[in-house]
């Protein structure tokens, strides 16, 4: 499966379960999520400290105060709290679900806050607004790990 297929894979599922993109729900009064649904690369904003490959194509990308995140077709980037994490989707493992109950339980957050797992002990944490950009981005991530794994 080459990139732009996985893409379009991709997508397809997070819109068949997200269909209207324009009515995505937050508790963050303005959120800065974005489904990248066009496999292109030129026009984007600048994804800084991410360095993307030629081949790469962008699918998510959200904002939250100064932390970032950039999923791709094959690597989750992300700025938080002043580090930047790499990790390639085909070395997902798991979400850390000790991190993920430590957080602090508010009723509306604006924010979620995961710990990725990789093979070989590698660990990735993001930040992105809550409930459906949340919802999305694991949706995504599962997917494009499900698919590198399949190719493999």
């Amino acid at each position: 499966m080459d990139r732009q297929e996985l893409h379009r894979t991709v997508i397809g599922k997070v819109l068949k379960f997200h269909s209207d993109i324009d009515e995505w729900k937050s508790f963050n009064p303005n959120p800065k999520s974005k489904l990248m649904d066009k496999p292109l690369q030129e026009g984007l904003p600048e994804f800084r400290p991410f360095q993307l490959t030629q081949d790469e194509l962008p699918i998510f990308f959200s904002q939250t105060n100064e932390n970032q995140l950039l999923i791709t077709t094959d690597n989750i980037y992300s700025l938080f709290g002043g580090q930047t994490f790499t990790l390639k989707q085909s070395e997902f493992v798991d979400f850390d679900d000790e991190y993920i109950q430590s957080l602090p339980l508010d009723e509306k957050p604006k924010f979620e806050q995961y710990k990725l797992i990789g093979n070989s002990n590698q660990s990735l944490v993001y930040e992105v607004d809550s409930l459906h950009p949340a919802r999305i981005c694991i949706t995504i991530i599962l997917q494009c790990s499900h698919l590198w794994k399949k190719k493999a």
